[in-house]
């Protein structure tokens, strides 16, 4: 009997590991993947801002605050957009960035990192405001953004 059980689990346990190797989920969730939209370090978004834009509507009373360009298309039954704003920043040399999104436990965590001037580096005397915006595939989910601060190495 001992041998029977010891072989059932043995082969359960087979199973298992073969459905985890085909799964893209790990532990900390999925990763998404993201389209750049655009990156800018003056912007008239003048607080500090994280949010998911589900609409068109939305996207584009955005992007007015963002630039005089045009308008990147998203497509909202597809895609999600994700915005992330500095606020004011002193001087120049400030980069935002979203470094991933995932999908994990019925929430978006998105990793927002903004790089600021390290010692040495050269910027600007003027007031930036900087802003990151991504695509993502629609998940319905509430976010959680996840923040870091990095410093840039200047020669």
């Amino acid at each position: 009997m001992h041998r029977f059980a010891g072989f059932f689990v043995l082969v359960a346990t087979a199973g298992c590991a073969g459905h985890q190797a085909d799964s893209p989920v790990n532990e900390s969730g999925m990763d998404l993947p993201v389209r750049q939209l655009g990156q800018w370090s003056s912007t008239r978004v003048q607080l500090p801002e994280r949010r998911l834009i589900r609409s068109a509507s939305s996207w584009a009373a955005v992007w007015d605050s963002i630039s005089s360009d045009p308008r990147p298309q998203v497509d909202f039954t597809r895609e999600t957009v994700v915005l992330a704003a500095a606020g004011e920043r002193r001087t120049g040399g400030y980069v935002l960035r979203i470094a991933g999104v995932r999908d994990s436990a019925g929430t978006l965590i998105v990793t927002v990192i903004e790089e600021q001037p390290g010692a040495g580096c050269l910027t600007t005397a003027a007031l930036t405001y900087p802003v990151t915006v991504v695509a993502v595939p629609v998940v319905a989910r509430p976010a959680r953004f996840d923040e870091r601060r990095e410093s840039r190495a200047c020669p």
